[in-house]
């Protein structure tokens, strides 16, 4: 399966998509020219505990067999656009 959607970001957390169980591979791209973009699983990342997806910048997460899945959230200093793509199956 391959999905990807375009979310906008801002200060409160967003949802952004569900991160499927097994193997498969979540790309999050920032578009944003100045504000970072942080994710989490829980559903209240902030801009202290959220992994950082810098400004203009992709960051890939990776699934393995036996991966769980997770809601995937994200927060940001200023409104932010990120666009989401699942790789997942065979």
């Amino acid at each position: 399966m391959i999905a990807c959607s375009q979310v906008s970001v801002g200060t409160a957390p967003t949802a952004l998509c569900a991160v499927p169980p097994g193997p498969c591979a979540v790309t999050v791209t920032n578009a944003a020219t100045a504000a970072a973009v942080y994710l989490g699983t829980g559903s209240a990342p902030t801009t202290t505990t959220g992994a950082p997806v810098p400004a203009g910048q992709a960051v890939t997460v990776h699934g393995y067999p036996g991966s769980r899945g997770a809601s995937l959230y994200a927060v940001a200093g200023a409104t932010a656009t990120v666009g989401v793509f699942i790789s997942s199956g065979g």
